[in-house]
C-alpha cells in the first residue's frame, strides 16, 4: 500500500505532489493536536469569586467536589458545602444527578462574572461512600450573627407557627435562643402535611443569615432537605424550665443578670435587645 502511494506521487507533477504532501500533514496535525481548553480551571468557591472580579474573564472551567445540603427541585434552590463553606448556587435546569444528601463531582462551564454555573453544559457525578459534613450545633443561648452568611446547623426550639406555602412546601416559625428563624422544607410526592405547631424540635438544615441595615436584628432562615430534618422531641409542657415558679414582673429587675426567670402573660410587642 505504501509502495503504491509513493508511485502515485511520482506520477503527479511537482505542484500536485506539494499539495498532497501538505494536505496529508494537515490531516495528521488535526489528529495530533486537538483544540486546547484555555479557560481557567476553578476548584474552590473562593477562586470562583476572585476570578469573577476580573472583567476580562467571562468563562471558566468548574471542576469541584461539593456536598448537596438542600435542593428544592421546584424552586430551583440549591445549597451546597463547597470547600468547607456553605454556598447558595443559583441557576435552572439542574441535572437529575443532583440530589440532597450526597457528594457530587461537578465538571462543566462557569460564568464567574455573575457567579453561576451553566448546568446544561455541566456533568454531575455522584460520589458514594463519603461521610456527610458535620453540622454546627447551636445551643439554647442566642447566637451572635455579625456579618451574615450561612452555616450547616442544628437548632433546637419551639415551633409556634406553621403555614402551607404551596402544594410542596411548608413554612415554620422556630423560636430558639431568644430569637426566631423561618424554616422551609419540601414535601415528598404524596407526603401528608404534618402538624408541628406547639412542638419542641431539633431541626437540621442550612441556616441563612441576612443582614439588613434598617433592621435591629438579622433575618434567619433555615432551609431543610425534607420533613425528616424536623425531629420532634416533645412539647413546651414537657420542658422542665416551665416547672419553676412564676417570677412577679416587679421583681425581675432584682434578679441576677444573665439568669433565667419564668413569666406568664401575653407578648404584645418585641424589640430585640430591650425588655
Amino acid at each position: 500500500m505504501v509502495y503504491d502511494a509513493v508511485q502515485t506521487l511520482r506520477r503527479l507533477g511537482a505542484p500536485w505532489r506539494t499539495f498532497v504532501v501538505f494536505a496529508c500533514f494537515g490531516v495528521l496535525a488535526s489528529f495530533a493536536a486537538p483544540p486546547t481548553d484555555s479557560r481557567p480551571v476553578v476548584d474552590t468557591y473562593n477562586a470562583f469569586w476572585l476570578i469573577g472580579q476580573n472583567p476580562a474573564v467571562t468563562e471558566c472551567h468548574v471542576k469541584a467536589r461539593m456536598y448537596v445540603l438542600c435542593h428544592f427541585t421546584e424552586w430551583n434552590s440549591l445549597w451546597v458545602e463547597w470547600d468547607n463553606e456553605v454556598h447558595y448556587l443559583d441557576g435552572t435546569d439542574f441535572p437529575a444527578g443532583i440530589k440532597t444528601g450526597q457528594w457530587i463531582d461537578v465538571d462543566g462551564d462557569g460564568r464567574p462574572d455573575n457567579q453561576t454555573i451553566r448546568w446544561k453544559q455541566t456533568t454531575v457525578t455522584p460520589v458514594p461512600d463519603l461521610p456527610p459534613p458535620s453540622p454546627v450545633v447551636l445551643g439554647d443561648d442566642a447566637p451572635v450573627f455579625e456579618n451574615g452568611g450561612a452555616a450547616y446547623a442544628e437548632l433546637t426550639g419551639l415551633i409556634d407557627d406553621q403555614s402551607v406555602v404551596d402544594t410542596r412546601h411548608i413554612q415554620l416559625n422556630l423560636v430558639f435562643g431568644g430569637t426566631s428563624a423561618t424554616v422551609y422544607f419540601e414535601l415528598g410526592h404524596n407526603e401528608p402535611i404534618p402538624a408541628f405547631t406547639g412542638t419542641m424540635a431539633r431541626i437540621l438544615g442550612v441556616l441563612s443569615v441576612k443582614r439588613d441595615a434598617n433592621a435591629a436584628a438579622p433575618k434567619l432562615e433555615l432551609w431543610c432537605s425534607s420533613m425528616a430534618a424536623v425531629r420532634p422531641i416533645g412539647t413546651i409542657t414537657d420542658d422542665p424550665r416551665f416547672n419553676t415558679p412564676v417570677t412577679p414582673i416587679e421583681s425581675i429587675v432584682a434578679d441576677p443578670r444573665g439568669g433565667r426567670v419564668r413569666v406568664h402573660g401575653r407578648v404584645y410587642r418585641q424589640e430585640p435587645g430591650r425588655s
